[in-house]
């Protein structure tokens, strides 16, 4: 059988292909990145825990995880350390018409350890009664700064109203805890948090195992002791708690992503269009030869083999042309630090990608090609 390839027209197509298979790898790689990046943070926000106890709802029958279970715990044969983490919700003490405004709901927590990504851009750390840090945002939202005063509620009707005084403003990174990007967060000492109306019971229990330990021994251990407390409560690895969290960040973290995965399909049925346009346009200047073949006795299957062929060679060569392509601009765009909270260690370029994108460039290929076939 000749080769019904048109060189000048399958250029057309080649192209077509490239640019959707370029679109599909370039989503597949940023997605991905994001991932990593969002896993990387959840592991550091807990702090190189082995496992993570998470208290039972109230209607659950949950009961509170304090300092007594804190301390059966670091008794535990297999345990070397455990500890606990604050949390609670308190509201800006606002006029009466803006109490259900936009940020006027913060996180209350503990003082956090300053690192390379947690950071002081003002002030000090507080240290005792009246006062609080804040961190980045909430500073922003309300214009407050070091020295300035922030007035509190611990719930809408505001049992419990208090004034502490700013002396700090902190950047949170990863390992300062839960993110609280979405409002703001306060940062006072546990007593500072009782005083503001804030649970003083943990709101999570950080174990970290003795060297030697595997973790599902350490869960097993863990759970025995804390299903003794409170049987709802969940004793979970680090791993799946990593999981959880970046799961729980995932709708926010990865809008990016979610848009080129939404466009990536969209390019796809382009592509589809343009591909069959050309092939059509192709296999009807080919008439005078295909007839000439099925005069000298060629099947119609051979001759639709002729055209998928010319169409999985298109599609092949087209999608392998596009992944590289997809691949060097995502490489670029994300080692130049232009997409905010991405950076060139969070990279991830997966082998799995790049075949389901070639994968699916050919296959758009050659279903597009069905029908002039």
């Amino acid at each position: 059988m000749p080769s019904l390839l048109d060189v000048r027209r399958t250029v057309a197509a080649l192209i077509a292909v490239a640019l959707s298979a370029a679109l599909i790898a370039f989503a597949f790689i940023v997605s991905d990145s994001y991932t990593t990046g969002m896993q990387a943070d959840a592991r550091l926000s807990l702090g190189g825990a082995d496992a993570v106890v998470v208290p039972a709802r109230p209607s659950e029958g949950g009961g509170p995880l304090d300092d007594a279970l804190i301390a059966q715990l670091s008794d535990l044969d297999g345990v070397a350390s455990a500890r606990g983490e604050h949390m609670d919700i308190l509201r800006l003490d606002l006029p009466e018409q803006l109490t259900r405004a936009v940020g006027s709901v913060v996180l209350a927590q503990d003082v956090p350890a300053l690192s390379e990504r947690t950071t002081l851009t003002a002030g000090r750390l507080p240290q005792g009664a009246g006062e609080v840090a804040i961190d980045t945002n909430l500073a922003k939202q309300q214009e407050l700064g070091v020295g300035d005063v922030i007035r509190l509620k611990n719930n809408d009707d505001g049992d419990i109203r208090t004034s502490p005084t700013v002396v700090g403003i902190i950047s949170p990174g990863p390992d300062a805890g839960l993110d609280s990007s979405t409002g703001g967060a306060v940062y006072a000492t546990v007593d500072q948090l009782a005083a503001m109306g804030a649970r003083t019971a943990y709101h999570r229990l950080y174990v970290d195992a003795k060297p030697g330990v595997s973790t599902g021994d350490l869960v097993s251990e863990v759970e025995q002791v804390v299903h003794a407390v409170q049987p709802a409560a969940s004793v979970v690895d680090a791993d799946t708690a990593v999981a959880q969290r970046a799961a729980a960040s995932q709708s926010g973290g990865t809008m990016i992503a979610t848009l080129l995965n939404l466009l990536a399909p969209v390019c796809a049925v382009v592509a589809a269009i343009v591909i069959a346009t050309t092939f059509a346009t192709l296999v009807a200047r080919q008439t005078r030869t295909t007839g000439l073949l099925r005069c000298i006795g060629a099947s119609r299957r051979q001759v639709m083999g002729a055209v998928l062929r010319t169409a999985a060679l298109t599609g092949l060569i087209g999608s392998i042309l596009g992944a590289g392509l997809g691949t060097g601009a995502a490489t670029l765009l994300i080692r130049s630090g232009v997409i905010e909270d991405l950076g060139a260690d969070q990279l991830t370029i997966t082998p799995l990608s790049l075949v389901v994108t070639v994968a699916v460039g050919t296959l758009v290929t050659l279903i597009a090609v069905l029908l002039p076939a």
